[in-house]
């Protein structure tokens, strides 16, 4: 899964901030990676479940490609 689904926390001074990769680009190399996705209850929809998760993957791709 690479950075996606893991957590980042950063420290300076008397700051700190955390959060959980989600919907978190990662370039490594010259590769691009992106990851998206949702969390599935008892009352989830599958289908909506996964459209949902390709509405996100592909406005993150608009973007990239608008620049």
């Amino acid at each position: 899964r690479r950075f996606y689904c893991g957590s980042t926390f950063m420290g300076w001074k008397n700051k700190k901030l955390a959060s959980i990769n989600i919907r978190t680009a990662e370039l490594d190399a010259g590769d691009l990676y992106y990851g998206a996705g949702g969390g599935i209850t008892v009352q989830s929809n599958c289908n909506e479940e996964y459209d949902e998760m390709l509405f996100k993957v592909n406005s993150f791709i608009d973007i990239v490609k608008k620049t």
